[in-house]
């Protein structure tokens, strides 16, 4: 299943605050128009937007898909991890403070992350990225404010903030989006194999 029609979502790190980014993500996928599975993660439990919130991955029945981590930089090695175990065969790390930091720590976690995709079969889009937007299916899994409309363009983006700026334009420019992809650190997939899957 690619990264662009997930038929089941988990959102790790899902938020009932509503500042937070892990907030913003699921409320996007909610509120505008993704009918597959959703499920917020969150070890306090409880209830997201109407959803049951599941304290770990292992408690959601069937499969996912499609896993977006919102956690802190720490914790998102264990996390791929329990992803992998899961049968995740796609993470999409919005988190940021890995080798974007040019920090011995930062560049250690990150290649542990791929490590762990690796030994997995995971697809790794990131980490320090905005996220995965399919205007035609209703997801954004992003904290991108609003779908751009649908069209016939994907946009794959390293930087964000230059995918949110070509989106707000695109309006004006009459343009519509099949794709709108931020792969920030671009740690395990780059341009090329995003190009690749856009072309099939």
């Amino acid at each position: 299943m690619s990264v662009f029609e997930p038929q089941s979502i988990a959102v790790i790190g899902a938020s009932a605050a509503e500042h937070k980014v892990g907030h913003m993500i699921f409320r996007n996928l909610v509120d505008q128009g993704y009918q597959g599975g959703l499920y917020p993660i969150n070890p306090k439990g409880g209830e997201i937007l109407g959803k049951t919130v599941y304290t770990t991955l292992e408690e959601i029945p069937g499969e996912v898909d499609l896993a977006i981590v919102v956690v802190p930089a720490k914790f998102v090695a264990s996390v791929a991890k329990e992803c992998g175990t899961k049968g995740v065969k796609w993470l999409v790390v919005i988190t940021a403070g890995f080798s974007e930091v040019h920090t011995e720590e930062g560049l250690a976690m990150e290649a542990e992350l791929v490590d762990i995709c690796n030994q997995h079969n995971m697809n790794l889009v990131g980490p320090n990225c905005l996220g995965v937007l399919r205007p035609s299916i209703g997801m954004n899994a992003s904290f991108g404010k609003d779908l751009p409309d649908a069209g016939n363009i994907a946009l794959v983006s390293q930087s964000g903030a230059m995918a949110v700026a070509i989106m707000d334009t695109a309006p004006v420019l009459h343009l519509g989006f099949s794709l709108v992809l931020s792969i920030g650190n671009k740690a395990q997939l780059d341009e090329c194999n995003y190009l690749e899957l856009c072309a099939k």
